[in-house]
């Protein structure tokens, strides 16, 4: 092992950032085909992953402010314990066949308010276990290791949902929160997080710094459009498609895995690959993603929607 790699609690930080990826991105098949197998339509898958999205954007900000206050790996077990408790309940709910659609779109609400506080803490605390001359190797490991579990999470949450059913996947997912808290707690670490002036106006003072770099809102802007217009339908209607027209989790499980091989392929892509117009050329690489989308209103076969997913797409 080099680099980084040699550090003992970076390479907890890495394995359980990797592990609780996996779960993340397992949990949105098992969801929305828990919401489609207790009655519900596309409105409300949709309002699912919308519960889930406008609670961690919410709550983002008091995320990041409490891990400048608090020892941020406990902020990350906090935050691994909540939400391995929310899939839980979910769980559970599901195999004793009392969840109904407002309890999945609540604790979806729920879930995704308690990530909120995983990622800025994260990326704190790599700076207090790595030292900063391998920080960008460090990070870049990190990366990899995300998108290396889109796939694999993929792969996995929609097998389970097809053979066993999305109670059990919701389980899995509360154990890959619960053995990323157990690797965190390893981590022995001297925190270097301290309380500001104050919590509001750490808040007011991190908001007028997003708002007075024009280049860093209009991105936040536009990638928002992004996902509003062309990513949120296809992850919102593209089960409804599977259960109705196709073969149901399996069918979308396989278009998913193409989606996580497609970021993988390009966050490979993007450590060798520098373009003379970088903020251009991932406009474009995200506008052939729309491809996909018209796919999908065709009601495909499961091999035409897995490699229109595939598509390039920025890393």
């Amino acid at each position: 092992m080099s680099g980084p790699l040699r550090i003992r609690d970076f390479r907890l930080l890495l394995g359980a950032r990797a592990i609780s990826y996996i779960g993340t991105y397992l949990a949105p098949i098992a969801v929305a085909f828990a919401i489609l197998d207790n009655g519900g339509g596309a409105t409300a898958v949709g309002l699912g992953f919308a519960a889930w999205t406008f609670a961690q954007v919410a709550m983002l900000a008091v995320g990041g402010v409490v891990g400048d206050r608090v020892p941020r790996r406990w902020v990350m077990i906090g935050s691994d314990v909540a939400s391995a408790t929310v899939r839980t309940t979910m769980g559970v709910l599901l195999l004793s066949g009392n969840a109904q659609v407002w309890h999945l779109i609540a604790l979806q609400a729920a879930g995704g308010a308690a990530v909120a506080f995983y990622s800025p803490a994260s990326y704190g605390l790599t700076r207090e276990v790595v030292p900063e001359e391998q920080l960008q190797q460090a990070n870049g490991l990190l990366a990899m290791a995300r998108y290396a579990a889109f796939p694999l999470g993929a792969a996995v949450g929609g097998s389970i949902v097809a053979l066993i059913g999305p109670g059990t996947a919701l389980l899995v997912d509360a154990g890959t929160y619960a053995t990323s808290a157990l690797l965190l707690s390893q981590i022995r670490v001297e925190s270097i997080a301290k309380a500001g002036a104050g919590f509001l106006r750490e808040l007011r003072e991190g908001w007028s710094a997003f708002v007075e770099q024009t280049w860093v809102w209009v991105l936040v802007l536009w990638i928002s459009l992004y996902f509003l217009i062309t990513y949120a339908p296809f992850f919102v209607l593209g089960p409804y498609v599977a259960k109705h027209s196709m073969n149901g989790a399996s069918s979308w499980a396989w278009v998913v895995t193409g989606e996580g091989v497609g970021a993988l392929l390009g966050a490979i892509a993007g450590l060798r690959w520098r373009p003379r117009l970088p903020m251009v050329t991932a406009g474009f690489l995200l506008m052939l993603t729309a491809v996909q989308n018209l796919v999908l209103a065709f009601h495909p076969t499961t091999l035409l929607l897995s490699i229109a997913a595939t598509g390039p797409r920025p890393g």
